[in-house]
C-alpha cells in the first residue's frame, strides 16, 4: 500500500469514530504558532524544532484527517496528540505504522522518526497519557513473535519530559528488570488508568509480571514486579 506524504485539508466527510474525540479546540480564522517537524532523529543537544506560524481554521485538521483515512484500509487509528510540540496522530494498517504531523494546512508523514518501527505485525494503537506529562502518547501493539515464544508485544511512542531532546518523538526504552529493550512483552493496556502491564525478566519456566512505570529522569519505562507465574 502506497503512503501519501501530504494530504490537503478537505470538507468534512463521514465521521471516523476513532479520532473524533481528538479534534483540537482552536478558534476559527486565527493563527497558531506551533513547532515544525524535526529533520533528524539524533539532533544536537541544543536542537529544538523551529516554530512555524500557519493559518489554522477550526476543524481543518479533523476534516483533513478523516478524508485522509479514506485512502487506507485501516486497522486502527489514534486520537490526536496536541502539545507545544504540535499536533500528531498514528495510523495502523496491515504491516505498517505511520506517524503524522499537522502543519496547519496538511498532514505530513513523519514516520522516519520511528526508525522503522518495532515489527511488521502491528495490530492497534492505544492513545493515553502514559508518561503523566499532560500529553497524549501512543502505545502500539503487535501480533505474536516467534522469538518471544509467540507472545504479543507492544511499544510506547512518546516525547521525553524535557532536557536536550524536548519535542523529539521516539520509542521509549523499556527496562524489564534485567535487560534494556524497546518492547513490552504480552502487554495488557488500560487506557482509562493509563497503565501498562506486561512480562518482565524470566528465569527457566518462571516469568515475572507487573506494571511498567515511566521514569522521567531516564525517559524510560521501568518494570515493577507484582508477582511471578509459571511459564
Amino acid at each position: 500500500m502506497s503512503r501519501l506524504t501530504t494530504v490537503a485539508a478537505s470538507a468534512c466527510i463521514a465521521l471516523v469514530s476513532a479520532c473524533g474525540t481528538g479534534e483540537p479546540s482552536v478558534r476559527a480564522d486565527t493563527e497558531t504558532t506551533i513547532p515544525g517537524p524535526t529533520t533528524t532523529t539524533e539532533p544536537p543537544a541544543t536542537s529544538v524544532p523551529v516554530p512555524v506560524t500557519l493559518p489554522w481554521k477550526k476543524g481543518a485538521a479533523n476534516a483533513a484527517w478523516k478524508a485522509f483515512l479514506e485512502s487506507y484500509e485501516v486497522l486502527d487509528v489514534s486520537k490526536f496528540s496536541r502539545s507545544e510540540c504540535g499536533l500528531y496522530a498514528v495510523l495502523v494498517t496491515e504491516g505498517s505504522v505511520t506517524f503524522y504531523f499537522w502543519d496547519g494546512r496538511t498532514w505530513i508523514d513523519q514516520t522516519r522518526l520511528l526508525d522503522g518501527g518495532q515489527g511488521d505485525t502491528p495490530t492497534g494503537v492505544v492513545s493515553a497519557d502514559f508518561t503523566n506529562d499532560g500529553v497524549t502518547d501512543f502505545f502500539v501493539t503487535y501480533g505474536p513473535d516467534r522469538d518471544l515464544g509467540n507472545r504479543d508485544y507492544g511499544a510506547l511512542l512518546a516525547i521525553p519530559w524535557g532536557g536536550d531532546y524536548r519535542c523529539q518523538w521516539g520509542w521509549v526504552d523499556v527496562d524489564d528488570g534485567r535487560d534494556l529493550t524497546k518492547r513490552v512483552i504480552s502487554p495488557d493496556v488500560d487506557a482509562s488508568a493509563r497503565e501498562v502491564r506486561g512480562d518482565g525478566w524470566e528465569r527457566g519456566r518462571w516469568r515475572s509480571r507487573g506494571v511498567f512505570e515511566y521514569l522521567g529522569s531516564s525517559s524510560s519505562y521501568v518494570f515493577r514486579k507484582t508477582f511471578d507465574e509459571g511459564g
